[in-house]
């Protein structure tokens, strides 16, 4: 495992040799442009951050290392949430209370929340920009380096002081300041001399404490000051206890409940407030139902309803007899995906490709006349890919890949809805390949434009 701390100006990385030893220094580099000033400019963005790892990767061989990965606060964003009786659901409300916060930037930020035992209402987020976090996952796939954790610096600090203790980084003239109580998350910045001269919450519930000059500058048992080196040393000893903590690296939302891991399977996403269906309890609602339920019996002792009329292809009807449909909605998703793929690669066999000048493939265009057993037969055949794995294998086929990604929700989750810009289609048959082994990428729609030699592939991808 090697340890990387992020920094808005620096990166620098440490190891450790054997279990037994402290972690050492591998490298420390400065980033050519401060990552806080390029949040715009993904371009340089990733440019900056490849650059970096290129001159530490002279270093040390990162192919096939796994990386933890501490980030400054300085690069994040903090927000409390107060649950409220107006939402059934935290996800929800911490979702529209961020879209409050932020208008229309709020599709560029991701967030991880946490709620501290015995704090059930009261829920921490940490945002964190979108391309930034991308880059970074999709620049350290590029070396070789799986990301298991991704973790606010903050976090670390706090995870073993007590609650009337603080953790300190001093930067410059400025000391940061962090803690917690059983009402919240605190945050707070401390400067004794300039222009900036006093002391200014970032976030907390609570009253500005007064902080004095010579109670900061020294360790002790109130404040607990951390440079790089023990912040490191305390994510070390998190990772190898696999203690809980936020982890940029999951899926974005409620990640820890009243202290404990939220069980992902149960967890909401974000949805809104529970329809009412007191309806059902009427009488017409229990005639329906009657009727509803004498149908289906009849159903089970008598095929005639799976007859077809005359002028649908006998194939519907055969496949029907052999296979009634009762597929999940994730697999009736991945059916219409692999269909998507396969009427493509149809197409651009039976076409002249270059004599037409556009061709698309969707959700509502597919020839559901596809005779292919195996797209039912092995829906359990597939494997979960991250993101910026995915990414990065695109721009192996095509180096000259663009993309675009914009939040969403599909199949009742949280989702990225990408736009893949291929140039050509020679490289389709890999790509197909690819996405027709993954089971968290749900292709929507291809089109390819002869004009521009460009090929479209739209994707929902499905944070899991």
């Amino acid at each position: 495992m090697l340890y990387f701390l992020i920094n808005k100006d620096s990166l620098s990385v440490y190891q450790k040799i054997s279990p037994k030893k402290s972690l050492s220094t591998v490298g420390n580099v400065k980033f050519h442009s401060k990552l806080d000033s390029l949040k715009n400019n993904p371009k340089k963005l990733s440019s900056v951050i490849a650059r970096a790892l290129d001159e530490i990767s002279e270093k040390i061989i990162f192919a096939n290392k796994k990386a933890a990965i501490a980030i400054d606060d300085s690069l994040l964003f903090h927000s409390l949430t107060i649950k409220s009786k107006k939402f059934d659901n935290i996800d929800y409300q911490i979702e529209e209370e961020n879209k409050n916060k932020w208008s229309e930037k709020c599709s560029e930020f991701y967030f991880a929340s946490e709620s501290r035992k015995g704090s059930k209402n009261i829920f921490h987020s940490v945002n964190i920009n979108h391309f930034l976090r991308e880059k970074i996952k999709l620049n350290f796939n590029n070396f070789g380096i799986r990301i298991v954790y991704f973790v606010p610096i903050s976090s670390i600090i706090i995870s073993k002081i007590k609650s009337s203790q603080y953790a300190v980084r001093k930067k410059g003239n400025v000391y940061h300041i962090f803690g917690f109580n059983k009402k919240s998350f605190n945050y707070y910045e401390a400067c004794f001399a300039g222009k900036s001269k006093g002391v200014k919450t970032i976030i907390s519930l609570g009253d500005t404490p007064k902080f004095k000059e010579k109670e900061l500058m020294k360790n002790n048992l109130k404040f607990i000051h951390f440079n790089k080196t023990k912040i490191l040393e305390f994510f070390s000893n998190i990772v190898e206890k696999k203690y809980i903590i936020l982890n940029f690296a999951f899926s974005s939302g409620l990640q820890i409940f009243n202290g404990e891991v939220l069980n992902k399977k149960n967890q909401k996403t974000f949805k809104k407030p529970k329809i009412d269906l007191s309806y059902l309890k009427t009488p017409v609602a229990a005639i329906t139902s009657f009727f509803v339920l004498i149908f289906i019996l009849n159903s089970l002792s008598d095929y005639k309803f799976m007859e077809f009329e005359e002028n649908v292809n006998n194939y519907d009807k055969e496949f029907q007899e052999e296979k009634p449909i009762e597929l999940s909605l994730s697999d009736n998703a991945k059916v219409k995906s692999l269909t998507i793929l396969n009427n493509f690669m149809r197409l651009l066999e039976e076409e002249n490709v270059s004599k037409n000048e556009s061709i698309e493939v969707n959700e509502s265009t597919i020839d559901n006349n596809l005779n292919d057993k195996m797209i039912l037969d092995d829906l359990t055949n597939f494997e979960d890919i991250e993101l910026g794995n995915l990414i990065g294998n695109f721009f192996e086929v095509d180096n000259k890949l663009k993309y675009k990604i914009f939040d969403g929700i599909y199949l009742n989750n949280q989702a990225k809805n990408i736009v893949f810009r291929f140039e050509g289609f020679s490289n389709f048959k890999t790509i197909s390949s690819q996405l027709s082994k993954l089971d968290n990428a749900y292709v929507r729609k291809i089109t390819f434009n002869s004009s521009s030699n460009h090929l479209h592939i739209y994707i929902s991808f499905v944070e899991k």
